[in-house]
């Protein structure tokens, strides 16, 4: 833990726009240290990188260079009264800063006036999401996908995730294996999933754009008065993907209102009117220029992101809770089971899902 003096002597080397600097904790976000830094009357947001998530800090911050710099470019070119956290160089002009511990550092401006949330609550915060995160792809579709590199290799890679998932089943701990069978079959039914987005993707049919890469709602920031979205915030995993990524995982954090380590399966459900909201909102900014390929597809991306993140919970109880926090010893697979029960749900209503997209 950091005293305040050092968190003030690194902030100081930041091209801040006075030298009085003041902070205190921000409480958001589960993998990076935040401050708010007061400098006379401006404010910014100081972090410190969690390198052990992010193995490459540097390839982070050259990929949240590039696209912001892209989008401030965009809005200046289509004459677009638009704001995003814009990054503060270090006055040695680097875009972050690495301190004499190995730590890794960077700053933003703030933007006062704004709010994020959790969970959604309503369709309109479904719509405004989906718009924000609409938006920011729209921003960047001419920013080729070549320009940036993965982040977290292999990130949405449901055909890696299917094989990690496999090896889990053969070497994982037996007392698991016997304990999640129902699971296990259930998702082993469902391979076809990872073969049909590695088909999408080999064959190009669906194209790789520069998308957000981890659409929940809290990465949208919204006015704290009007309740509109104001702009898609953590940009760690922005980084070459589909635009099924991005709309598959709001499906997935956005329709069922029960969190997602739930225990009574009954609360899981798909509320149609924040999918129709959601479907709503990210068409408006994006169905002028998206692929038919695309657009018949974004529902297969809501069960493809499910199956995703339910193979990698049931993956890591079975390989014994090596990779995610748990609080009980059941924790992950009472997470895979929340997907499970969501996926089965997406296909009992993905005719209704694909009518609304249809109808758009």
């Amino acid at each position: 833990m950091l005293t305040p003096s050092q968190i003030t002597e690194i902030a100081a080397q930041f091209q801040f726009a006075t030298d009085g600097i003041s902070f205190r904790t921000l409480h958001s976000g589960h993998i990076h240290d935040t401050y708010l830094l007061e400098c006379g009357s401006s404010q910014y947001v100081l972090q410190r990188v969690n390198h052990l998530v992010f193995k490459s800090p540097e390839t982070v911050m050259e990929n949240i260079r590039k696209a912001t710099a892209f989008q401030l470019e965009y809005f200046r070119s289509q004459r677009i009264n638009a704001v995003i956290p814009e990054l503060v160089t270090t006055r040695s002009g680097s875009s972050f800063l690495k301190d004499e511990m190995g730590n890794y550092w960077r700053a933003f401006t703030y933007i006062p006036d704004t709010v994020s949330f959790e969970e959604v609550q309503t369709p309109e915060q479904a719509y405004e999401a989906a718009r924000m995160f609409g938006f920011f792809v729209r921003s960047l579709q001419d920013l080729s996908a070549e320009e940036l590199q993965e982040t977290i290799p292999a990130f949405h890679n449901a055909v890696s995730r299917r094989n990690a998932f496999s090896q889990a089943i053969s070497t994982g701990l037996p007392d698991r294996i016997k304990a999640a069978a129902t699971e296990i079959t259930f998702f082993e039914s469902r391979g076809h999933i990872a073969d049909k987005i590695d088909l999408l993707l080999r064959q190009k049919e669906v194209p790789l754009r520069i998308v957000h890469n981890d659409t929940k709602i809290s990465n949208v920031l919204m006015g704290a008065s009007t309740g509109k979205g104001v702009c898609a915030i953590d940009l760690d995993t922005v980084m070459p993907g589909t635009l099924l990524y991005d709309f598959g995982d709001m499906m997935r954090t956005f329709l069922s209102p029960a969190a997602e380590d739930e225990t009574d399966l009954d609360k899981v459900q798909i509320r149609m009117d924040v999918f129709e909201s959601l479907a709503k909102g990210y068409w408006s900014e994006v169905g002028e220029w998206i692929t038919k390929a695309e657009r018949d597809n974004l529902v297969f991306g809501g069960m493809l992101m499910t199956y995703i993140m339910g193979i990698r919970f049931l993956t890591d109880f079975l390989q014994g809770d090596v990779y995610y926090k748990i609080h009980r010893p059941t924790h992950n697979l009472d997470r895979s089971r929340t997907q499970m029960r969501l996926l089965s749900l997406m296909e009992t209503h993905r005719e209704e899902m694909e009518s609304i997209i249809a109808g758009l």
